[in-house]
């Protein structure tokens, strides 16, 4: 499933109160769509990480009761409380915890409940794990435990990531790069310290948005060294090549000025083409749209198709405008 498939989901059972597990590559973005369903439906978010947890950390400390003759177990206090707010209990990495961790907090998943303390009703209940065959210290679950859930397999998918990368802000480039080499979105090799993941490429941008708000200077040589540790050698030299070719593009709203004249580049110019798609679909609104369309119709019909995809899918409301019936009316074959 992809992300917008597996948020969907997610939803649905948070709002059933059926335990979900997501399950899918490092940095595929688990955790974050934990957060953004939780944020979209008012839960507030617990977040436990099993990997790096004992068992005292879940079932608490024991005390003597001297005059009772009884163990009475401190919980800790993360623990939501009766008069809690919705929640969202997120244990991370449950697949990395050790045995015991999961035999504990398998109970709090079954029972909802640990010894004296009961999981108030309003408390909703999910986890997310790394694969096994990624070789992410990976433990198996039992399996009275993994019936329960409700099992989600996420896979990364270029257009639901893009979407998200307009919604947050990902940098114009790393988005238009990724456009330009699908497969670069996520090659994760367990054999390997690093590989371009989607986490990783959103790491990228947010250093390649430093260097442009403050205006760092930093030779292309070490850039390219920075990169590599967050995507890899390979990946990030071909990333620092697309973006010479993106910093000497023309500014996106001049092409606009002029739509029936400026200068585009050739069909063999791919990098190029899906670096001017990206820039004019950031520029697209409601009333420049015609002018961009009219660029879309003088690129090779595969990127004007493209930028009005990603226009549209950034601003819904341009799907309204004459200029896209018309468009979409000639082009309906590339459009779905």
């Amino acid at each position: 499933m992809k992300a917008s498939e597996v948020a969907t989901s997610l939803k649905w059972l948070m709002l059933a109160n059926q335990p979900a597990h997501i399950i899918g590559e490092p940095g595929v973005g688990k955790t974050s769509i934990v957060h953004q369903v939780s944020a979209e439906v008012g839960r507030d978010v617990i977040y436990s990480r099993l990997g790096e947890m004992e068992s005292v950390d879940l079932r608490g400390l024991p005390i003597m009761d001297t005059k009772k003759g009884t163990t009475r177990w401190l919980r800790p206090d993360e623990f939501p409380g009766k008069d809690c707010k919705p929640t969202t209990w997120f244990f991370d990495e449950w697949s990395q915890g050790l045995p015991s961790v999961q035999s504990v907090a398998g109970r709090i998943l079954n029972e909802r409940r640990l010894g004296e303390y009961v999981l108030p009703d309003q408390v909703y209940v999910c986890a997310a794990s790394n694969r096994a065959k990624d070789r992410a210290s990976v433990n198996r679950m039992p399996a009275q435990v993994a019936d329960r859930f409700f099992w989600l397999s996420l896979e990364p998918d270029v257009g639901d990531w893009c979407k998200w990368a307009f919604a947050h802000g990902v940098a114009t480039e790393v988005v238009a790069y990724i456009r330009w080499q699908e497969k670069a979105l996520s090659e994760f090799d367990p054999t390997k310290d690093v590989s371009p993941t989607c986490r990783s490429w959103e790491n990228v941008s947010d250093a390649l948005k430093t260097i442009q708000k403050r205006k760092l200077t930093i030779p292309q040589a070490i850039e390219e060294r920075v990169y590599a540790g967050k995507v890899g050698d390979g990946r990030a030299c071909e990333f620092m090549g697309f973006l010479q070719v993106f910093r000497k593009l023309p500014d996106p709203a001049a092409m606009l000025m002029n739509p029936d004249k400026c200068e585009l580049p050739s069909d063999k110019e791919t990098a190029t083409l899906a670096a001017v798609c990206l820039g004019l679909s950031r520029k697209a609104n409601d009333t420049n749209f015609g002018r961009v369309v009219t660029i879309a119709n003088r690129l090779p019909a595969e990127f004007g198709a493209l930028m009005v995809i990603m226009a549209t899918g950034r601003d819904k409301e341009l799907c309204s405008t004459r200029a896209f019936i018309e468009y979409a009316d000639q082009h309906q074959e590339l459009l779905v």
